[in-house]
Order: structure tokens, then sequence, then C-alpha cells
């Protein structure tokens, strides 16, 4: 299986790493975006605090705290463990695996485009069990794709 990197935008503000990949939106069935994605449009998405010490971690910014101290230990965590995420995350095996346990068009959408099909279609399958509500999109998806359920 060759390996599959996707070109990505991110943004976010200083405490959230967001990833987007174009091809898993297309495929997934969202609309194009236009300039930056918002955070909610991301493919995934990681706290810079929960990525650098292991648990939601929030910088206090109020009167009297030092703010040159906030903004270097901020710089420091984006460039140690924030920018190699982000890095990591443009091969679509890594973003599958980080969707692994989602419910998502998402979620097989990028196995799909990663080259697991049948990991893309194991999760289709556990995704219509565990949210009946949506089956009808879930077998729309299978359907556009080829995938007989």
């Amino acid at each position: 299986m060759s390996r599959q990197v996707a070109p990505i935008s991110a943004t976010g503000d200083k405490s959230r790493g967001l990833h987007y990949t174009a091809s898993v939106a297309a495929l997934s069935g969202e609309g194009a975006v236009a300039g930056e994605p918002k955070e909610y449009e991301s493919t995934i998405r990681e706290r810079l605090g929960s990525l650098a010490y292991g648990q939601d971690y929030w910088w206090v910014v109020e009167p009297g705290v030092n703010l040159s101290a906030i903004s270097a230990d901020l710089v420091e965590k984006m460039q140690s463990v924030g920018l190699p995420w982000l890095d990591i995350h443009r091969d679509l095996s890594h973003v599958a695996a980080a969707l692994r346990d989602s419910p998502s068009l998402k979620s097989f959408s990028v196995s799909w485009l990663a080259g697991d099909k049948a990991e893309a279609i194991r999760r289709l399958q556990a995704a219509i069990t565990s949210r009946p509500a949506a089956k009808e999109r879930f077998s729309a998806w299978a359907v556009k794709n080829g995938i007989a359920l």
C-alpha cells in the first residue's frame, strides 16, 4: 500500500490544532470550504494543551500575569508538539488512525482514501449499527462508492 499524503489547511487559535483535508471532506459529501476552514469543519482536531501536557490545559491570561512567559511557552509548545502533530497528520493513514473509533462519514472516507477499503467498509457497517438514524445517509455513501451492503 502506498503512503497517501494529503494537502492540508491548518488554522485555529493558539490552543487548538486543526487539520482539514479537502479530499476527505469531498468524499464524505461536504461542500468546498471557502477560505480557511472553521474549527467544526476540521477533519480532526486536538488541543495544544492536550498534546503538550497529556490533558486539557488552558493558559490563563489575566491582569498581572507574565504575558511574555505565556507567549514563549505557547511558541515552544507549538514548535515542539503542535507543528509535528499537524505534519504527521498529512499522512492519511495517521488521520484514519485518529478517526478509528468515530462512527462518521469522515472516518470511513479517510480509510477509503488511505487505501484500506476493507477497514472503510468495517467502519461503515459499525457506524450503521451504532447510529441507526444515519443509516440512510451512510448507505447512500456506500452506493455512491460502489459498496454493496
